[in-house]
């Protein structure tokens, strides 16, 4: 719990009740209990609590046919449309698994209507109407689901035959027409061997989104292939009603507070990036390439436990490391790194299909005489303080860095707890099954000015993968760079008093 999670929490347990009015906090409590300590933290932590008071207000609303996007997406709108944000973005949102038994297609088109009636976006795409950019719905049943049969391949050739299929259904790219944004389909290798596969849209679902999908529709169909109705909760809201409540929050007082907070966190921040091999043209075109490593699965219970002896959360102890490795290679001290966050700050948000997900940026002065446990602490503190204005959204902050002086070129992490695979845990004897590899994708430098790299903690690992414009760096540039961050996760977790420099060192 941070700082203002314990002020509020302090106060609610005396009977003080906290608001906000015309940006300034109000308070109401009984006679003694706005003690002295009280009030100095309100006052000393006043900004953060009004941005923690100001979250959008989310109202259950009826459902209707046609409903606006959020205002601020439509820049996001523009770049998918553009090709700007590729393949590789709007499809993101997919996972495949294999099932064993036998395949019951009736079942299965039954699960998908009762999520897709549960979640009402994912029957949504959009359309340009007189009033704007809005989703139109389509019905729950109306939701397509392709049944592919390679029971008739060798058997030594299906795996490999069934790999290519589902790869290439996950990387199809939806027609600009697309009636549906959602593909499910389900691949028969035998007759006690399928797998089942989907893709949503990146523009109606998250990260997140993904396991939630995953495990809602396992869970209906295994329960429906056994002849019994899926108990399912109901959910307290709808993202449309989140949509609506974000519309009203970005107009609020906590929405300019927070864009304050931002401007000035981010006030003269300089550039940040591994300088780059070669330096080229900006609108010239290359190839998306990727380098991987990991840790080993030793490394990830070293990581847990340092978590949770320090109080941290692995997301920011991997910012840490990779902010240790970003000074490090870059030989800078001031670094900027902007984190993909999940979105979801209430409560209510967690059992549900969106895209939530948006970015913020992290700042941190580095010294590579520092300790690694210093540096988390560090990173830790900005996080949990930045996750207060999390929800001002950070493409709105872009266009505010030239007022500031500062730079907007900074380097993307996302980080993920693998939610795709805990569904498939809570779901039984389900297993992830492995794609094929992806084709190299062209797009212009600039979309890849900086790395943007994924981490995603497994039991087997933490799996950190760079993208990067291969005519700006060479192979090795970036293999050294996802490296030492598997290193200094590994030696930082295990050795936290040590120094920067001794835990980087070769």
């Amino acid at each position: 719990m941070g700082p203002v999670e314990e002020i509020l929490s302090l106060a609610k347990r005396s009977g003080v009740a906290l608001w906000t009015e015309a940006e300034q906090l109000r308070f109401r409590a009984p006679a003694g209990a706005m003690t002295a300590e009280l009030r100095t933290a309100l006052s000393t932590r006043k900004t953060d609590i009004i941005a923690a008071l100001g979250r959008p207000v989310l109202v259950r609303k009826p459902l209707s046919q046609r409903l606006p996007i959020i205002e601020y997406h439509r820049s996001r709108w523009d770049n998918i449309r553009s090709g700007f944000l590729g393949i590789e973005f709007v499809n993101s949102p997919h996972a495949a698994v294999s099932i064993p038994g036998e395949l019951i297609v009736s079942a299965l088109r039954r699960a998908l209507c009762i999520v897709a009636a549960r979640h009402p976006i994912l029957r949504a795409r959009v359309v340009e109407t007189v009033d704007g950019l809005e989703f139109a719905l389509s019905p729950e049943d109306d939701i397509p689901l392709e049944v592919i049969d390679l029971s008739n391949e060798a058997v030594a050739q299906r795996q490999a035959v069934a790999r290519i299929v589902v790869t290439e259904r996950i990387w199809r790219p939806f027609e600009a027409d697309a009636r549906h944004w959602l593909r499910l389909f389900a691949v028969r290798l035998g007759e006690t061997e399928h797998v089942v596969g989907f893709v949503i849209h990146h523009f109606i679902a998250d990260a997140g989104s993904v396991g939630i999908f995953l495990q809602e529709l396992l869970h209906a169909y295994a329960a429906f292939a056994s002849g019994v109705a899926p108990g399912l909760p109901d959910l307290p809201c709808q993202y449309f009603d989140y949509i609506s409540g974000m519309n009203q929050w970005i107009r609020s007082a906590a929405a300019r507070i927070s864009g304050s907070y931002w401007r000035e966190y981010l006030r003269n921040a300089p550039a940040t990036r591994i300088p780059p091999d070669f330096e080229v043209d900006p609108e010239a075109l290359g190839l998306l390439a990727t380098q991987s490593a990991r840790t080993s699965a030793e490394a990830v219970v070293d990581v847990q436990s340092f978590c949770r002896s320090s109080g941290m959360t692995l997301h920011a102890v991997v910012a840490a490391a990779f902010i240790g490795v970003m000074a490090h290679q870059s030989k800078a001290q001031d670094i900027v790194l902007v984190t993909r966050t999940h979105g979801r700050t209430d409560p209510a948000l967690l059992p549900m299909i969106g895209a939530f997900f948006d970015a913020m940026a992290l700042r941190a002065f580095v010294t590579l005489e520092m300790s690694f446990h210093a540096l988390a602490t560090r990173v830790w503190n900005d996080l949990t303080r930045a996750s207060l204005h999390q929800n001002y959204p950070y493409h709105l902050v872009v266009p505010a860095l030239a007022e500031i002086g500062a730079s907007n070129i900074a380097p993307m992490m996302n980080f993920l707890d693998q939610p795709a695979a805990k569904a498939t845990a809570a779901a039984g004897h389900v297993q992830s099954f492995e794609l094929a590899p992806r084709p190299p994708i062209q797009h212009p430098a600039k979309r890849y000015g900086g790395f943007y790299t994924q981490i995603a903690a497994r039991t087997d690992g933490i799996y950190c993968k760079a993208e990067y414009m291969d005519i700006m760096y060479r192979e090795a540039t970036v293999t050294n760079f996802v490296q030492a961050i598997c290193r200094l996760l590994e030696r930082g977790a295990r050795d936290p008093a040590r120094s920067l420099s001794d835990l980087l060192a070769d």
